[in-house]
């Protein structure tokens, strides 16, 4: 089953595209286990309690789903960087928006699960 790498921006635009998570993963990937860092779970909490009047990012359901996990290097204080170092480590597809985090995953031959402008979740390998 592989490990998907969720960061907060890539979470909030599969939220704001209205992607059915759980389809359209199971059509990548079949089955499926997200993971959160700490850091990025906090990032989450407070993007939600900034949109608290706009469209909620159901939380509730990506932290049932999302298995918590803890930075490989925890020095490393900076979500990216944390998220970069995972990924290279367990070699975890990083769902994310980021243009300057894809292009260093891109760097290392990481993969990136994006949002296209089609809403739909496309995997860059």
């Amino acid at each position: 089953m592989p490990d998907i790498l969720v960061d907060a921006c890539g979470w909030v635009a599969v939220i704001d595209a209205g992607i059915n998570i759980d389809y359209s993963l199971n059509r990548i990937f079949g089955n499926y286990k997200l993971l959160l860092l700490p850091n990025v779970k906090n990032e989450l909490m407070l993007i939600d309690e900034e949109r608290s009047s706009h469209q909620p990012l159901l939380l509730d359901l990506l932290f049932q789903k999302a298995k918590d996990i803890f930075p490989v290097d925890e020095s490393s204080k900076h979500t990216d960087e944390q998220l970069l170092l995972y990924s290279e480590k367990n070699n975890t597809p990083v769902l994310t928006v980021d243009r300057f985090l894809k292009n260093r995953l891109h760097e290392l031959n990481l993969s990136v699960l994006q949002v296209t402008g089609n809403n739909r979740l496309e995997l860059v390998e």
